[in-house]
């Protein structure tokens, strides 16, 4: 009887981390988020959680591509840039439009990566957004491949 007890708690122990490391994977980053492998990250601004998120499941050469960051209050956005991370392709401006939502100011971003001799091509997106009293950088990562 004893042994039942014992196997059902470690079940359940091991169910219950099993829970936590699979929405650690889907939702959260140190540093830099990486959308190669998930559609999602949040991210600890200074005063404010956003969220960013790749509206395709893979990203496209050559096309605009869609990424998402929400936040529940405006942001105040000085630049933003794609650039490789291992290949040099200088840093190429990046536009976005601001669309309302109820509860939430989200911003969508147009990332046209673009071919190169490299054929699996790491990029980063920063944004620099300002607050009250500094700049702080929001960075994701995603692949591209041909």
């Amino acid at each position: 009887m004893n042994l039942i007890k014992y196997l059902k708690l470690v079940f359940i122990f091991a169910l219950l981390v099993l829970l936590v490391v699979v929405s650690q994977l889907n939702t959260a980053f140190d540093g830099v988020c990486d959308l190669s492998e998930r559609q999602q990250c949040s991210a600890k601004m200074t005063n404010v959680n956003v969220s960013i998120v790749k509206l395709k499941e893979i990203i496209e050469l050559e096309s605009v591509n869609y990424f998402d960051v929400a936040s529940p209050s405006q942001l105040n956005i000085n630049s933003a840039w794609l650039e490789g991370i291992n290949m040099n392709m200088g840093k190429i401006p990046l536009q976005y439009d601001i669309l309302a939502k109820e509860d939430q100011f989200i911003y969508r971003f147009y990332v046209i990566p673009v071919m190169c001799s490299e054929r699996n091509m790491r990029w980063q997106v920063s944004i620099n957004i300002q607050d009250q009293h500094n700049q702080s950088p929001l960075k994701f990562e995603f692949s591209t491949s041909w």
